[in-house]
């Protein structure tokens, strides 16, 4: 079926209230965990892409329509549902967001204003201004500088990147993203390098905003009842890091957060879910080891009682509150109850 057809009946559906007759019908008993990353307007293209950024007005509005319709639960309830078995109420959602972007303190602060929270899985080496977050210096190199092209050089291969055009530049941020999810830790930090040197930011540029929570916010959104949770230390891909690397991410990120928060964390989030692998069972292994109960991927579907704790299923969360609804309610009836209006788009992990 074309998209802009599916678009238009998933948007005519959701006006006339199919997705609430469907929720009413058939309440799953199955919980859902969404998948949020940056709640920010405009401005934010400097250290977020489209596809992972929501608008506050559209997010003000999903919590809002959200609040109405369905119950809200943490990681530890989820925890305690695969544990012991026993059911959480009907239609329940849990709210997670990645990377610890500094918009998300107002997007906490909406979620407090209706009553629901959420977990906030933390790259914890970039928070109050301690090291740029690498993707946000992807974006910021590759959309600042005056050269056109760029050519990078990294293991005996070029590869030429043309910034002309705005959309140039965004396909060359997502393709050398792409590159650098495939790295180690130290050959990431050298491609960086490369990545500085032959994609400069002229001096007259203004100096990078402050993209990532403070441990001061981190603290006031705790105190307004969200939780928190692991994202590494860097936003490291784990399957293509050292073994070394990622214990060491896993290890400084646990331990960080037990020292800024006064509490050993729980749960995790695999990084870099848009690499063509980003968790395995090596590094399923390693989360757990250290310390983590939980772990949540970017991999479609509900949570359910048989679900692999360090391998939990996530929605992700498009600015189409039509789409994420589709996503909740037409995908729970299956094929032998509705012909299928095709997924939403998910937003491209980070």
């Amino acid at each position: 079926m074309p998209r802009s057809l599916t678009r238009i009946l998933k948007s005519v559906f959701f006006r006339l209230g199919v997705y609430d007759l469907i929720r009413r019908a058939f309440p799953s008993p199955y919980p859902a965990i969404l998948r949020f990353h940056s709640v920010s307007g405009p401005d934010r293209i400097a250290y977020a892409s489209a596809g992972i950024s929501l608008p506050p007005e559209a997010f003000e509005r999903m919590i809002r329509y959200l609040s109405r319709r369905y119950r809200i639960a943490g990681m530890d309830q989820v925890e305690e549902y695969l544990q012991s078995g026993k059911a959480l109420p009907p239609d329940t959602l849990v709210l997670t967001f990645d990377d610890g972007y500094r918009d998300n303190l107002p997007a906490a602060r909406t979620l407090a204003r209706h009553g629901w929270h959420a977990t906030f899985y933390l790259t914890v080496g970039c928070l109050s201004g301690a090291a740029p977050l690498w993707l946000a210096e992807v974006r910021r190199h590759l959309l600042l500088t005056a050269r056109d092209p760029v050519r990078l050089e990294w293991g005996g291969e070029t590869r030429r990147h043309s910034l002309g055009t705005p959309r140039e530049r965004e396909l060359a941020i997502a393709a050398v993203t792409r590159w650098i999810k495939s790295l180690t830790v130290a050959e990431r930090e050298r491609f960086l390098g490369v990545l500085a040197r032959e994609a400069p930011i002229e001096p007259d540029r203004p100096a990078a905003d402050e993209v990532m929570l403070s441990w001061d916010d981190v603290r006031a959104m705790a105190y307004d009842g969200m939780s928190f949770g692991g994202h590494t230390d860097t936003h490291c891909n784990l399957v293509h890091a050292t073994e070394d690397e990622a214990r060491q991410e896993l290890a400084r990120c646990w331990q960080v957060l037990e020292r800024e928060l006064g509490r050993a964390p729980r749960h995790f989030a695999y990084p870099n879910g848009g690499a063509d692998g980003y968790y395995d069972e090596r590094a399923k292994t390693l989360v757990r080891a250290a310390g983590f109960v939980t772990a949540v991927t970017s991999r479609s579907g509900r949570v359910q009682p048989e679900s692999d704790p360090m391998a939990l299923p996530r929605t992700g969360v498009t600015p189409s509150l039509a789409d994420l609804v589709h996503e909740l309610e037409w995908g729970k009836l299956g094929p032998a109850r509705g012909p299928a209006l095709g997924s939403a788009r998910s937003a491209r992990d980070v």
